[in-house]
């Protein structure tokens, strides 16, 4: 019997990162339009972009909704793979899973404060996927910088 690996991998591959980052902010976009049309389908949406979220963020990338895409397009389009380190991207899946989350729980409450919500995920994946700039690996950074979170040997942050 085969058993399966659940450990956070220690690298990953940036280009493979950006492309879930784009399928974030597709889903988001679509998300938010449909929430005028069928607010129904805009809280599935939403949902399903949480729950890979929490699967990624407590077991990996492997385990991803989007993964067998974000590997054909990789390996179709991009071919080319730059390793990270994965500690900070995991911090960036906990601020995103955080925002997701808050954002479900107003949907019931304050629809306002739930699309704002969206539109901040949105543009932070937005910027990931477009410019290689993660705004919750910034914060990681500075986050290390102050102490609040072990250095590690991340070059980027």
């Amino acid at each position: 019997m085969k058993t399966i690996n659940l450990n956070f991998p220690v690298s990953l591959d940036k280009n493979k990162v950006r492309i879930g980052a784009f399928f974030v902010f597709l889903f988001n976009i679509i998300s938010i339009i449909l929430f005028y049309l069928n607010p129904i389908i805009s809280l599935i949406i939403t949902i399903i972009v949480w729950f890979d979220f929490l699967v990624v963020f407590i077991v990996g990338p492997k385990f991803s909704l989007f993964r067998f895409l974000i590997d054909w397009i990789h390996s179709n389009y991009i071919q080319k793979e730059e390793w990270i380190s994965s500690k900070p991207k995991r911090f960036a899946k906990f601020c995103g899973l955080t925002l997701l989350s808050v954002s479900l729980v107003f949907y019931f409450y304050n629809a306002s404060i739930y699309l704002l919500l969206l539109c901040i995920l949105t543009l932070f994946s937005f910027l990931e996927f477009a410019f290689d700039f993660c705004v919750a690996c910034k914060i990681y950074g500075i986050l290390q910088k102050i102490g609040v979170i072990s250095q590690d040997h991340c070059e980027n942050c």
